[in-house]
């Protein structure tokens, strides 16, 4: 739903929700979209299957940061790629299949999950 991208892009959410909504519980899927963002036919099947339009509620690339967001009703509520942080006292992933997931693509760059 919404992409931040870059070590110093930040999105601050301040204790807003972001959900999609779904006849099913997006925590039940089974079908697994694969790692692959671009469109492919395991991520349309995961899509047809759990009645998701939208994989991830925010998804940080390379280092991007998202402050007190809460997320729900997605496959990954949190969907890191090449580091990022997830933080403040009220972040929250519910419903999701997954809260936080993270992939490496490249280099070693950490995921943060901090209340401060």
């Amino acid at each position: 739903a919404i992409t931040v991208e870059g070590a110093n892009a930040v999105i601050d959410c301040k204790g807003h929700t972001i959900s999609q909504i779904t006849s099913k519980s997006a925590a039940a899927c089974a079908t697994n979209p694969g790692v692959d963002l671009d469109p492919s036919a395991s991520r349309r099947q995961m899509k047809n299957d759990c009645d998701l339009y939208y994989q991830a509620g925010i998804i940080l690339l390379d280092g991007a940061t998202a402050i007190n967001c809460k997320v729900e009703q997605f496959y990954e509520g949190f969907l890191v790629v090449n580091g990022g942080e997830v933080k403040g006292k009220k972040s929250e992933a519910y419903g999701n299949k997954r809260g936080v997931y993270s992939r490496f693509e490249s280099g070693t760059i950490a995921t943060k999950i901090s209340d401060v």
